[in-house]
């Protein structure tokens, strides 16, 4: 079940054209008497004896000519997905005789309708692997023979047979004598010996990673720059809507198969931690602003900031202030000076995708209500589809999403905002594989634009920096005495470099976006350099991924980390 299958069965059918498997594109219609676990377990039935013989031929024979197979680290020590019968065929010929297979168990399985002309049914299994421990969801899809053949797979590793996570408390039984935090500083400081893996970076993606080694027994270290764990958003603009200090500076470089990092503490102390993995857990583009190079910023008389040094609106009461961007942090920032009374002018460069969270977000992560499943759940089943083909999936969805916002996105196209809803690429979902913006989830900031208590510009790019303002390539111009830069932030890969030296960094595979298989390039999995690791993405993503990252940390510490599949 992904987003496409929490939709209800009354959502409107657009009519765009797609790969998805409608029942008129397969000739079939599904009988009303239908015993769907019956059908379901027939299916996989026949399916789990024909991987667990190495039967690639009859396993592939179960699928329809168009079938996808997704696998996360569980038969291709990576993450790939597979797409028509060649490519699976290739693929199990390659990793059913080296990962085996087998103790395949069907947990439950039901009949989904998320749309009048769309009907599949899908069940959850286990299995094992000779050192994995696995799971599996599957997709059936009706044929005009009357026979089910599965449209989608996915396996996903789960744990490492002999080395099981620990849980419950972490804490000590037995009385310590008041001595915990000494402890604590005693253990984090390292003083006998190095850690195995160190963490750069104490956000959302290093925490999780170092949560899920810790349960795995893998010692770890996190360094982090600011002062306080959350600084990073803590120290951000007041109209921020979320969507240990012991490192000043860090240097990074391999010798005799060790990672040696180089560590500044904040007292000016340095040390030289030799560690076997390094993970760089730095955020979406490592924290460095992206400023426009626009002319004649020296003649300005009046103030620049990129939105990273912005900090309230009480700041620049009385004034007039011009916003470069319209994405999130552009609208929190505008909305925050229009509450305070400020003239504000949003420049408007490209257009923006607008999603209200009333209507939009319950239609994008319908999985995660309450009373739904559990959430461990709803993250195996939202990555259960293969990336591209939930691309089309979401054209059906931000056509819904279209729809129940088409008050809120009519109102912000009379004032001449330019909504990139209902044009091509302009998925939410897609937007954040791409380029991690371009978006922003509306809190408010949409109905001030519509009442005029935030001015929009967008007839024209900017030309240059005047000594009041900003000139426009028709000429007209914008007066301001503060210009706030909501231009994003460099490129993930500039920040990595420096760490890294280019050298590594020539090494390692890009970062972010979407390999032509679908899948997120260079994090959370090989990137290229042994035992160097990227992690990034929101929280779900970090919560999802951690584990699987943890694991390939774990199996190749202790010698049980396969081969990948590189075909």
């Amino acid at each position: 079940m992904s987003a496409l299958d929490a939709q209800p069965a009354h959502s409107p059918v657009t009519g765009l054209e797609s790969n998805l498997p409608t029942l008129d594109k397969l000739g079939a219609t599904v009988p009303p008497d239908l015993d769907a676990h019956e059908v379901a377990s027939e299916c996989f039935c026949a399916f789990s004896q024909r991987v667990s013989s190495n039967d690639v031929a009859g396993v592939v024979r179960l699928f329809a000519e168009e079938g996808w197979w997704r696998d996360l680290l569980a038969l291709t020590w990576d993450f790939r997905t597979f797409h028509g019968a060649a490519k699976i065929t290739r693929f199990l010929e390659n990793q059913l005789p080296a990962m085996k297979p087998t103790a395949f168990k069907l947990k439950n399985a039901s009949l989904l309708r998320p749309y009048p002309d769309l009907v599949w049914l899908m069940g959850l299994f286990d299995f094992e692997t000779e050192v994995g421990i696995g799971s599996g969801i599957f997709r059936l899809v009706p044929t005009s023979s009357g026979i089910w053949k599965g449209y989608t797979m996915f396996t996903n590793l789960e744990d490492l047979k002999g080395f099981p996570e620990k849980v419950g408390p972490f804490a000590e039984s037995a009385s310590n004598g008041g001595l915990w935090e000494t402890e604590r500083e005693h253990a984090r400081s390292f003083a006998e010996s190095d850690p195995a893996v160190l963490i750069i970076g104490g956000g959302q993606g290093g925490l999780t990673v170092a949560a899920r080694l810790k349960c795995l027994g893998v010692s770890t270290l996190v360094i982090e720059q600011q002062d306080r764990i959350g600084d990073n958003w803590r120290d951000r603009y007041e109209a921020l809507c979320l969507n240990d200090p012991v490192s000043m500076a860090t240097h990074v470089d391999q010798t005799d198969g060790k990672w040696a990092v180089t560590v500044r503490r904040k007292d000016g102390a340095q040390r030289v931690f030799h560690v076997d993995h390094v993970v760089l857990a730095i955020g979406w583009h490592g924290g460095v602003p992206y400023i426009p190079a626009f002319p004649g910023r020296d003649e300005f008389r009046g103030q620049v900031l990129h939105s990273t040094q912005h900090r309230s609106a009480r700041d620049h009461v009385g004034k007039k202030v011009v916003i470069v961007g319209a994405a999130s942090s552009a609208h929190d920032i505008a909305a925050d000076y229009a509450e305070h009374g400020v003239d504000v002018t949003l420049v408007q460069r490209n257009a923006t995708f607008v999603m209200s969270t009333t209507s939009g977000i319950p239609l994008v992560v319908g999985l995660y209500r309450d009373g739904g499943v559990s959430t461990d759940v709803a993250d195996r089943l939202s990555n259960s589809m293969p990336v591209l083909l939930q691309n089309e999936a979401n054209d059906r969805i931000m056509a819904a999403i279209a729809d129940a916002d088409k008050d809120l996105l009519h109102g912000l196209r009379k004032v001449g905002f330019k909504c990139a809803m209902g044009t091509e690429g302009s998925s939410i979902v897609h937007l954040i594989y791409l380029r991690g913006g371009g978006y922003y989830l509306d809190v408010g900031a949409c109905q001030k634009i519509i009442d005029g208590e935030i001015k929009l510009k967008n007839d024209s790019q900017i030309a240059y920096f005047t000594k009041t303002g900003l000139k426009f390539g028709n000429g007209s111009e914008i007066v301001a005495d503060v210009v706030i830069l909501a231009t994003g932030f460099e490129s993930s890969e500039s920040a990595i470099k420096k760490l890294v030296g280019s050298n590594i960094a020539s090494k390692m595979s890009p970062i972010w976006n979407l390999t032509p298989e679908g899948e997120l390039r260079g994090v959370w999995r090989w990137l290229g350099v042994p035992n160097l690791w990227v992690v990034m993405g929101s929280l779900a993503r970090c919560r999802f991924h951690s584990k699987h990252l943890a694991l390939q940390i774990k199996a190749v510490q202790e010698g049980v980390y396969g081969k990948r599949y590189e075909a």
